[in-house]
């Protein structure tokens, strides 16, 4: 079996061995593993960024040193999604602006504001947006192509699906034209992975659509394929407990359960603990239908249990689902004052999601968006 080398992976290997001095080559190094990184080839970015760091120590380079600190920030992100990747790249952008490359500094510009969208920062987000919009170049494909997937999520959470998909579309354009199927395959599982998660919400509510959940669940499978096809392993835990959301929409109880107990101790470790009680709470769900009462609640007070660890005002989307879905497992097991006091919990949850999309809608309203 021949194995063919990606296009990409071929161009950033000609850019280290052609590059003329050693700075450049170390440059070019640099770039390579942050793509690396973003395929989720974390050993390898790693044993690159050790290397990066010996060099510097001779080369003393702030060109150097930027590209250094996006790498680690793209490492964490990656690996944990911690909050230090955000202020890593940041910090990239300034180094960067000092060093005179404005193409890098517009890039870690863009991740900055994936950042703070994670962390519900929006007007944080709309700064660096406002940035980029402003400063990046019409070929800087990177930047706009991060840009344009932050928008996609973001106008999602606002509550405008066909800008979101306007945005998706713009971000796969420029991933195309910079060869970056890494961003692709990113842009297929937002898109699909936001989908899935309103069928989902919905169901906790009691409003099921088998028909739509039926085709999320071709388009997540499609996602994976392309990952698997691309090389990446970044989303290997996400697409299978995706897909366990959609069968349990369908009422496949037992196959939604076993891709729960397989991938669930990977979302914590691949950095969504913020989000496993959700997982859980559909986990129990699939229990409960299952007929396995004693474990549906075991698993219920579990959910519960890191719902509470966790500051709901962070995502009120995540925790007025889960408690919707508690809810209904504690009424399925007999235990009517928890499930009315987890609804009453889930419906508080739900205001403050409806505020924080009205938030959103402010701060997007407020970037000037071109048309």
């Amino acid at each position: 079996m021949v194995v063919t080398t990606p296009r990409w992976l071929q161009r950033l290997d000609a850019a280290v061995a052609q590059a003329e001095t050693p700075l450049a080559r170390e440059c070019a190094k640099a770039d390579r593993a942050v793509r690396l990184a973003r395929m989720g080839r974390s050993q390898d970015a790693r044993f690159t960024l050790g290397g990066l760091r010996s060099q510097q120590q001779r080369l003393r380079a702030p060109l150097l040193e930027a590209r250094i600190v996006f790498l680690t920030g793209m490492i964490e992100h990656f690996t944990s999604l911690s909050a230090e990747a955000g202020a890593l790249f940041a910090q990239a952008r300034d180094l960067a602006q000092q060093a005179g490359d404005e193409v890098l500094a517009m890039q870690a510009a863009a991740w900055t504001a994936q950042c703070l969208l994670n962390a519900s920062d929006l007007e944080g987000m709309a700064q660096q947006l406002r940035e980029v919009l402003a400063r990046a170049g019409t070929d800087d494909h990177a930047s706009w192509a991060r840009l344009a997937l932050v928008l996609c999520v973001a106008f999602d959470y606002a509550g405008d699906q066909a800008a979101s998909q306007r945005w998706a579309t713009l971000a796969r354009q420029h991933a195309s034209q910079d060869d970056d199927s890494s961003m692709i395959s990113a842009v297929l599982y937002n898109m699909s992975s936001l989908r899935a998660s309103r069928i989902a919400f919905d169901d906790a509510w009691g409003h099921a659509n088998p028909e739509e959940a039926r085709r999320a669940l071709m388009e997540i499978d499609s996602t994976g394929h392309y990952d698997f096809g691309a090389g990446s392993s970044g989303l290997t835990a996400l697409v299978p407990t995706m897909r366990a959301l959609l069968l349990a929409v369908l009422t496949r109880w037992d196959e939604a359960s076993v891709l729960l107990e397989r991938h669930m101790s990977a979302i914590r470790e691949q950095g969504h603990a913020r989000i496993a009680a959700r997982y859980l709470a559909v986990w129990a769900w699939c229990e409960v239908n299952l007929g396995n009462i004693d474990r549906a609640r075991r698993m219920a007070h579990r959910a519960q249990e890191e719902l509470a660890a966790q500051d709901a005002a962070d995502d009120p989307h995540t925790h007025a689902a889960a408690c919707a879905r508690l809810s209904s497992v504690m009424a399925r097991c007999d235990r009517p004052e928890e499930a009315q006091v987890l609804r009453q919990e889930a419906e508080a949850a739900l205001q403050e999601w409806h505020r924080y999309q009205q938030r959103m809608q402010r701060v997007l309203a407020g970037l000037e968006l071109p048309s």
